[in-house]
């Protein structure tokens, strides 16, 4: 039993340095691209994923001129080590003490992301980061980013999805606001509830949250918004029709064992908290 651990540790230790180039080029199947990520040369990168390849007999990827695509092969090894990378980073995480851990890296709307994360952060560091909507799914995935809040429920099974609540969306306007035809901040990264059969004038439509409300305060404009953002920019309810509410959820990769790292309890936290931060 002890020889077979023994050959087996043996066995990984032949390839064990190849596995983070073989992952970069993986996600990013662009070898000057991944490169630059890992600080080497392209040629470096190239030597060690075939040097992985010839330790596992198997092409992991298909090459056509500069193209990379992986293989049934390379996408189940590209599975085992993110996998094992994670594994080992979380359980790191647990053992680390509370100022050597790493940030807690957070995308979403940055008005949902304090309003939510920020509370329930405790000791950890919060780490912003604004990522388009249709890279959201590969950025969990590679590990880019922790946790997402996000109007939209991905469907998506290697992620886990918790509805955090809906929030109620009101129509505000700022003390600056005109008399006359209102004009509108609208906010495109998601739906704001605004009914489709009721036109309105836009004046600016911007995919970052915290620019709607701030243009709203400080501008003439009115922008339908969710109220608990509105109160908390003291922004006053106009006129408007009644909108739609609002689905908010958080999504990251599954937790990979029962015992909770900071990362679960971080998120256990957020979905406890968000009913009564959404009201």
């Amino acid at each position: 039993m002890l020889r077979s651990g023994v050959d087996r540790a043996l066995r990984l230790t032949r390839f064990w340095n190849w596995l983070p180039a073989f992952r970069a080029v993986a996600e990013t199947e662009h070898l000057p691209t991944a490169a630059h990520l890992l600080h080497v040369t392209p040629s470096a990168l190239s030597r060690s994923v075939r040097q992985l390849e010839h330790a596992l007999g198997q092409a992991l990827f298909v090459r056509r001129n500069r193209a990379l695509r992986l293989t049934p092969a390379g996408r189940e090894v590209l599975a085992a080590v993110r996998e094992a990378m994670r594994g080992l980073d979380d359980r790191v995480g647990r053992a680390a003490s509370a100022a050597a851990r790493e940030p807690v890296r957070i995308a979403g709307p940055s008005p949902w992301v304090i309003a939510l994360a920020l509370p329930s952060a405790g000791d950890a560091v919060i780490e912003h980061h604004v990522v388009p909507e249709v890279d959201l799914a590969a950025r969990l995935l590679r590990g880019q980013v922790d946790l997402a809040v996000t109007t939209r429920a991905h469907a998506d099974d290697r992620l886990a999805i918790a509805r955090l609540g809906t929030a109620r969306q009101v129509v505000v306007g700022g003390a600056r606001r005109r008399r006359g035809e209102p004009r509108f901040a609208v906010w495109t990264g998601g739906a704001d509830g605004w009914p489709a059969e009721r036109p309105r004038t836009i004046a600016l439509a911007s995919p970052d949250l915290d620019a709607v409300l701030q243009a709203c305060a400080t501008t003439g404009l009115v922008a339908a918004v969710p109220a608990v953002l509105a109160r908390a920019r003291g922004l006053a309810r106009v006129a408007g029709p009644t909108l739609a509410p609002t689905a908010l959820y958080l999504i990251r990769r599954p937790p990979l064992t029962p015992s909770p790292s900071p990362l679960d309890e971080l998120a256990a936290r957020i979905i406890a908290a968000a009913p009564r931060v959404l009201g």
